[in-house]
């Protein structure tokens, strides 16, 4: 099933690399994927995955841990053209 983690973070050197090695460790390949700068000094990060429900959960409770993490959210996604509809921070 296609999931998608919308994950609100600060701004800061190796968040990303952080949220992608959660993501490789798992060996989840990413279908889409989308960062971009929000006010405030954040960042949103945006990750489409064709994953089971056991391993989403799994991800995102592993990604609300990691630190300079402030939100994360876990829906189910039909794809790329969704992302930003109803994303944290989104105009």
């Amino acid at each position: 099933m296609n999931y998608c983690l919308r994950i609100l973070v600060l701004d800061r050197p190796a968040v990303l690399a952080r949220v992608a090695g959660q993501v490789a460790r798992r060996g989840v390949n990413i279908n889409h994927f989308t960062a971009r700068n929000i006010e405030g000094g954040k960042t949103l990060i945006t990750i489409g995955m064709d994953i089971d429900a056991a391993l989403a959960d799994r991800l995102d409770k592993a990604m609300a841990r990691l630190i300079d993490v402030l939100e994360v959210t876990l829906t189910e996604d039909g794809g790329p053209d969704q992302i930003e509809a109803g994303s944290p921070g989104a105009p």
